[in-house]
């Protein structure tokens, strides 16, 4: 409370003219910025004089009046003018005061800066809350959006109201989680990569969207890196990272993809904690993931198809003899040295090692499918 002092008026309207003035000369910020933020400053500055006045002619509530002055600004003035920047344009109004009234009044000036800089703190802080609580119930709404598949066309937009600055192609990661999660270690962990992330989670799944600001960073092997440090966050992991896609409006695909390899990943000790969905594609082919199908025949059956009859029949008796060298190059009439040649052509065509287990049980798996939907209706 403010001890009541003696009655005064001062000329609030040559007052507000002084302090605008200064604040053209003094805050460059104040200056560039447009005609109509200005104003909205000003009515700051106006509504601060008032507060200032009412405390002079004797009112005592100080704490409610500076309140005031501040909760009857204009909504915008908060997203364009930073804290720091209000309590300069305070100290600007409490200097053209002491020029104004001189040091009788200084003990009541100093009192108002005091009030008026704790009011606005008080205003930001409030703000600052009521953003945080819509930013967390839009970004769940993005994830459910993804998730669910509902409409691709507004999760770029609803994404740039939350300040995603993605750009280019995207990848959606799905991390196995328990306990409580720190959702700020893993936006940490993308922006030390110049990269925004959109976080949700859905039971022990937690929802990664994650884009690059440099769209010539966005490639898969970056894409991974960062599922690899997400991984060291995830507990207990693994974390799958979905296939790239071109942008954020296309992330329920990758997130599709993500899903469906989680379900097989998560049923296996995993000795890596960071995975691509892409290794589990015959897995989630068996389970019936249709876009798991298609992509088997397409970037296996049919891409080897349209590259070279002579290592597609090679590799289809490859697998018909059981994954034998000897009896392929027997049964083609072929040097086993010129098989060895072929399937090594083979897996640098298709990322597949046939020679493997692994690669053999995806590519049988893709040699059915392809002679299942390729073949002419009978």
């Amino acid at each position: 409370m403010l001890v009541e002092t003696p009655r005064q008026n001062f000329n609030q309207e040559a007052l507000a003219a002084s302090i605008e003035k200064r604040l053209v000369e003094n805050l460059d910020w104040f200056s560039e910025m447009p005609k109509t933020r200005q104003l909205s400053v000003l009515t700051v500055v106006s509504n601060g004089l008032t507060y200032f006045n009412q405390l002079l002619q004797g009112a005592n509530d100080s704490t409610l009046l500076a309140s005031q002055a501040f909760e009857s600004a204009p909504r915008e003035l908060l997203r364009s003018v930073s804290l720091q920047e209000t309590l300069q344009v305070t100290r600007v109004i409490a200097h053209a005061l002491e020029d104004a009234l001189g040091e009788s009044k200084q003990q009541l000036i100093d009192a108002f800066a005091k009030e008026t800089s704790f009011a606005a703190a008080d205003i930001y802080g409030r703000a600052s809350r009521s953003r945080s609580i819509w930013d967390d119930r839009l970004e769940a709404l993005i994830i459910d959006a993804v998730i669910s598949g509902e409409s691709d066309a507004e999760v770029a937009s609803r994404a740039s109201a939350l300040g995603w600055r993605g750009q280019g192609a995207i990848a959606v990661m799905v991390a196995l989680v328990s306990g409580e999660i720190d959702f700020d270690q893993y936006r940490k962990t993308a922006r030390l990569k110049s990269a925004d992330v959109l976080i949700g989670n859905q039971g022990n799944n937690l929802i990664l969207i994650c884009g690059f600001r440099d769209p010539d960073q966005a490639t898969g092997e970056n894409l991974f890196e960062l599922a690899g440090d997400f991984a060291t966050i995830a507990k207990p992991g693994p974390v799958v990272m979905g296939p790239r896609v071109e942008s954020i409006n296309l992330a329920r695909r990758s997130a599709r993809a993500a899903f469906g390899a989680m379900k097989i990943v998560r049923q296996h000790r995993l000795t890596r904690k960071a995975v691509r969905s892409r290794e589990y594609l015959a897995e989630r082919a068996v389970l019936g993931e249709a876009e798991a199908q298609r992509a088997l025949v397409r970037e296996v059956y049919q891409k080897l198809q349209s590259s070279s009859k002579q290592l597609l029949e090679t590799l289809e008796v490859f697998l018909d003899q059981d994954g034998s060298i000897d009896k392929t190059s027997q049964e083609l009439l072929v040097h086993p040295n010129t098989i060895r040649y072929r399937l090594g052509s083979i897996e640098e065509l298709l990322g597949l090692d046939p020679l493997s287990p692994r690669g053999q049980h995806t590519l049988r798996i893709a040699f059915t499918l392809g002679r299942v939907q390729t073949q002419p209706p009978s």
